[in-house]
């Protein structure tokens, strides 16, 4: 009996690594790397705020959460926002895409630990900076 999915439930399960949708586990994924998960993503050294990206970390709508934004340098003035699960992260640049942060409409910074993010609709939704904790 085959399962009907929606293209949604799809998208979250390949973004967080979820190997029985038809794809066997252990193919190379091009949006997902699964050796970085919301709950090691912060070992990697990656979102540790510098002078130049003040807004590297950990973002979540709650810190109790599995699920968030790793916001890590692209390059010298851009960063990559990665939606990560406990079964992975998406890879930079293949979640949304590289942006300034600052002056971007799909981002608004509400506080240095608080970022607006533009979704489905123009919905904004909150996050707050749960590593390195504030």
């Amino acid at each position: 009996m085959y399962r009907q999915y929606t293209i949604a439930a799809v998208l979250v399960a390949v973004a967080c690594g979820v190997p029985h949708l038809g794809v066997a586990a252990d193919t190379f994924n091009p949006t997902n790397d699964s050796s970085k998960t919301s709950r090691n993503i912060h070992l990697s050294g990656k979102l540790n705020p510098t002078a130049t990206h003040p807004y590297l970390g950990f973002w979540k709508t709650t810190c109790s959460e599995e699920f968030g934004l790793a916001i890590a340098a692209a390059d010298e003035r851009l960063y990559s926002v990665s939606f990560c699960g406990p079964g992975g992260c998406f890879r930079p640049g293949t979640y949304r895409p590289n942006t300034l942060l600052v002056g971007d409409p799909e981002y608004k910074i509400e506080a240095p630990g608080r970022i607006a993010v533009s979704g489905m609709g123009g919905k904004l939704t909150t996050y707050v900076r749960c590593w390195p904790a504030q």
